[in-house]
């Protein structure tokens, strides 16, 4: 399967200034830190710049390391790393036993994440994160909008839940 580069990824190392290896390195340092070892060596951040998949513990930490480098938040959607889009990939390459075995319980998964969003086919999230295409219906957002997300999806015009009334 030809992937597409994660120019998300890509443009955000370059705007840190960290190489495959500085990145690999601070991730396995700040995972130490938190007491996880984490075997990330370059390769597998040139595997992510080019779009393989990513467990979601490690973008948490690659999000942290990065943020701390460029001081300011960054998320694992602000580098592309979206663990929903990954599982729709691999889902096609699982074997009928495997995808009869999980569907029930990714199936009920994926209801209760559609009672907790709004479906828009992406117009509040695609105001701040470039989306990778409009088959991906979990590109929704959320019901109830608090924190800064919910204050930056107001003031794109989204019209959400009083937290008080849900």
């Amino acid at each position: 399967m030809s992937r597409e580069k994660n120019a998300q990824l890509i443009a955000v190392m370059d705007q840190a200034k960290v190489s495959n290896k500085g990145l690999a390195k601070r991730m396995k340092d700040a995972a130490a830190q938190r007491g996880i070892s984490l075997g990330t060596i370059h390769i597998a951040v040139q595997r992510w710049r080019d779009g393989a998949g990513i467990e979601p513990e490690t973008a948490a930490i690659m999000a942290d390391v990065l943020s701390i480098k460029l001081n300011r938040r960054v998320t694992p959607g602000d580098l592309g790393l979206y663990c929903r889009n990954w599982l729709h990939e691999a889902w096609l390459l699982l074997d009928d036993h495997i995808v009869q075995l999980w569907t029930s319980q990714i199936k009920a998964l994926d209801d209760r994440y559609k009672a907790a969003t709004v479906d828009d086919d992406g117009l509040a999230l695609d105001q701040f994160h470039r989306l990778p295409g409009p088959d991906l219906w979990w590109w929704r957002h959320p019901r109830i909008l608090t924190g800064d997300l919910g204050r930056s999806l107001l003031s794109v015009g989204v019209v959400g839940t009083d937290p008080d009334a849900a």
